[in-house]
Parts: C-alpha cells; structure tokens; sequence
C-alpha cells in the first residue's frame, strides 16, 4: 500500500515466506558489514554532492544505531538553505523512501526511457529541496537499507506501528542531537499509504515524550503533518472497500468481487468493531481471517488498476509502475551506493521492498483505527494537510473524509459544518475541505494513489507552505512552483511523449 507497494497487502503467505528466505543471508551479510563500524548513536558514511546537471546538491547519508537495529537515512539539504526539515518515509509497510527521493521530491530524478545509472538522472522540475531540507529514512527498521541487530531472529524487531514509533522517536532525537540546526526549524512529516498508520502512533510517542519532559530530551514539536492517500482507519476502509466500491463503481471489482465481499461484510465488521476494542493480535489476525481488502485477489479480480483506475488491469505489480524497475537498478549500482555511503553491492543487494512487511503482515497491524492517535498532536499545535487522488481505489478519498469527520480535533466541528469547495484554476483541478485552515483534506482530479508523481507542482506547493508555517490554500492565487524552465520543458516532452497514453 505504497508506492509499487509490492506489500504483504499483495503478497501469499507463501511469497512472504520466500521473502524471508531470501534476506535472511542479505540481512546477515550486512549486519556483520555493520558491525565492523564504531557503534556511536549515529554514523555518517558519506558527505557529497550530487549533480545533474543544474548545479551541486549537498547530500549526507548515514545510520542512527538503535538497539532494535541501523536506520538509514539521506539528507538532501535545502539548495539555497531554507530554512525547514522534511521528514519523508514511505508506505507498504517495508516499503523504502528513496522512490521519493530519485523520482521528484528530491534535486535529481529518473526519466522513463533512460538509463538507470547516477549519470543519467537529470535535474527534478519541482524538487521539495527547492524549499526545505529532504531528510529520506527507511522506516521501520527492516526497510531498504535499514537493518536488524538480529537478522536470525528479526520478530523481535517492531513488527506493529506502536513498536515502531518509538524507534522513530529514538532516531528522531538522535538525528537532532547531530544536526542541531534543525531543532529550531519547522519539521513537517510526510508519508503515503500506509503512512496513514505510521504516522499517528509516531505523533503520539513524540508529543507524550515532549510533555514527559525527560532530561536532556530536545522537546521538538512536529509542526506539521502532510500525508497523501493515507490508510488512517480500517473501519472506513473496510466500508468503503465493500460497499461503495461495488455501487458506485462496479467497473473496479466485477460482479463477482462484489458478491463475495457483500456477503462478507457482516460478520467481517464484527470481528474488526472487536480488533478495534481490544487491539491484540490475536483479534487482528481473526478480522482479517474473516476478509482483507487488499488480498492478492483483489488485485486478480480488478478488473482496473487498483493504484489509478484510469489505468488498465496490472498484475504482477511492477508493472503497474515505470519506474519499479529502473530504481532498484540504480539503488544496486555503486556509483550510487557510494553516493550514500551504503554497503556495496556484493554485500546487499537494495529492495524496494524488505523484510519488514512479512513482520507487520503477521501482526495484521493494518487492522486498527490509528487516526484517533492524532488528537493531543492536533490539540498541541500540529497542522495536519491530507491529499487525496481520486482516481485511486486503494485508499480512497472516501475512506479519508469518513476518518477526519469523525476525529476528536479542535477542528471537527467548522471541518463538518463546511463542504468541498471546487478548485478554479491553480496548479490542479480538484475540491477542498478546510482551504485556508490547519485542517485540510484535498481531492485531485486526474491523480491515482501517487498524486505525488501525478500532480508534482501541486505536492511541490504543498510542502512549500508547510515549512513556511501554514497549510496549502488552493483557493488562493499561489506564485508558479520553482523549476528551471529549460529543464522543465525537457521533462515535459519526456513526460508526455514517453509515457503510455492513457
């Protein structure tokens, strides 16, 4: 449920177990690579600069060592140094950020058709880093290149959001411990997907350890929280995938999906309302025995792209995606690796994928209504903007709308009282719940489940006003995104004339 979400949400247990087998000797391999290193709360391996053509990007790399295992992370600083962190890690669960990183969000990115090599990557049209500093982390541990203390043994890692939240709040502390600088900048977390879950658990442990007040802790807020097409609740998850889906847009699943999954619903709903109540895994597991909407049939039987329904069936799901495969060619090259500092290739081999989605996939950690955690966050100060695209049947706007309704927020009462307002002009067409607020849910025509990729300037602007202490308003006459027109006009001609029409 990220980005080519190549997910437990797509995977057979059998998959899943091969999975294992696989990294099992890769996670041994670079563990030992690790521990060959100081083990200081957090290591640099590379300091660089990355150029694509427009110019040098500094860009820093290295591992926050905690006692569940190493966190990777990359910081693409800010190109004329704006003043701003933002946080970016994906989806999945165990999908890696770098996709953000090398395909708009960061100074240099790849384009369909070329090679995928360091060289050959050419200069982003709206690059996140035109605003604030990009910090990139594999979260959770079991993640890209983020590695296990204990590869044989990798369940007793976090293997649910709750667990894994605490260790974001451990790399957080020491990331700002070392980069001091950006204690007092505005920090802004962005995630997708399954983003949606991880983000309200992490929210909770920073704003309840800020408040503990503990010793030597740098109590730093999170300013603001942007996710796009999040996974907040499964309850509404779960109704929307059931019912609208099968009344409204009958061309998604087919006939037959839609039976099977009304004749579900009841006893599927109890067991959820029960996983809801009491949040173990026992009950998790039992709720998604009774259905999962993201199971591998689901994708099967679409009879449409279930990441963007204007797109025709895919399956497997790389080939939903361009660029599944051209990134994990470069991540696997050594100019790159070197770039980062991270292990050579005869020692890891990079996934776009890893291990960690088997470890949430038997906890059924999907299975919960992580949203209600984003209160005292909210209540604290934090600005939360949403962005959803419509064409997306994975976690769809529906859903999102139904959570943020219902959330306890100083916001709920005037984000119920309004309705979506349509969207005149700008840099994508759409409606809005909230413009002009610190409580935001937008809608984008013509964008799947990566409006991201679909609708870069308007993701751009999105980020821009975030760091700047405000939520994106739509409905104001924003300023054209940054890029540079020469190569903004080579990546439109590549951007419409190599991509499939649709």
């Amino acid at each position: 449920m990220a980005s080519p979400h190549l997910t437990w949400a797509l995977l057979s247990p059998l998959i899943l177990l091969l999975l294992t087998v696989v990294f099992a000797p890769q996670l041994q391999a670079l563990t030992s690579y690790l521990e060959t290193s100081p083990r200081t709360p957090l290591s640099i391996t590379a300091t660089r600069q990355l150029d694509c053509g427009d110019g040098a990007h500094d860009v820093i790399s290295g591992w926050v060592h905690l006692p569940t295992g190493d966190m990777f992370w990359s910081l693409f600083q800010a190109r004329r140094a704006a003043p701003g962190l933002v946080v970016h890690f994906q989806g999945g669960p165990g999908m890696s950020a770098f996709d953000h990183a090398f395909l708009g969000a960061g100074p240099c990115q790849l384009t369909k058709g070329a090679n995928a090599t360091l060289a050959a990557l050419t200069p982003a049209p709206y690059p996140w880093t035109a605003h604030a500093s990009l910090l990139v982390v594999d979260y959770p541990v079991g993640t890209g290149f983020s590695s296990y203390a204990d590869p044989r043994h990798p369940r007793i890692a976090p293997n649910t959001s709750a667990a894994a939240a605490q260790d974001f709040d451990s790399f957080l502390q020491t990331f700002l411990t070392e980069f001091s600088n950006y204690a007092t900048q505005p920090l802004v977390l962005h995630s997708v997907s399954y983003g949606g879950t991880y983000v309200p658990h992490i929210a909770s442990v920073v704003n309840n350890k800020n408040e503990e007040r503990s010793p030597g802790r740098i109590a730093k807020n999170i300013d603001a929280i942007v996710l796009g097409n999040p996974l907040g609740d499964m309850v509404a998850e779960m109704t929307w995938q059931y019912t609208t889906m099968c009344v409204d847009e009958p061309r998604i699943w087919g006939e037959y999906r839609c039976g099977d999954l009304l004749e579900k619903l009841p006893a599927c709903q109890d067991a959820l309302a029960l996983a809801i109540e009491d949040n173990t895994t026992a009950n998790r597991l039992n709720a998604r025995e009774k259905y999962d909407p993201f199971d591998e049939d689901g994708f099967k039987l679409a009879l449409r792209n279930r990441y963007d329904r204007r797109e025709e069936h895919c399956v497997p799901i790389h080939k939903c995606f361009w660029w599944f495969e051209p990134l994990q060619s470069l991540m696997n090259t050594e100019p790159l690796r070197r770039l980062l500092g991270a292990p050579p290739t005869d020692v890891f081999q990079w996934p776009i994928i890893g291990p960690a989605s088997v470890n949430f996939y038997n906890e059924a950690d999907h299975y919960q209504s992580a949203y209600r955690l984003l209160t005292p966050a909210l209540e604290a100060g934090t600005r939360l903007f949403v962005y959803s695209g419509k064409d997306d049947t994975i976690c769809g706007w529906r859903s999102t709308l139904s959570w943020m309704r219902r959330l306890d927020s100083p916001h709920r009462a005037a984000f119920n009282n309004a309705s979506f307002v349509p969207l005149l002009g700008g840099l994508a067409a759409g409606d809005v719940i909230g413009a002009g607020t610190d409580f935001t849910l937008l809608r984008v025509d013509d964008a799947g489940h990566l409006v991201e990729f679909d609708q870069p300037a308007l993701v751009q602007a999105i980020i821009a006003a975030a760091v700047k202490g405000r939520n994106y308003n739509p409905l104001v006459t924003a300023p054209e995104p940054e890029h540079d027109p020469w190569w903004f006009t080579q990546w439109w001609w590549a951007a419409h004339f190599l991509q499939p029409v649709r």
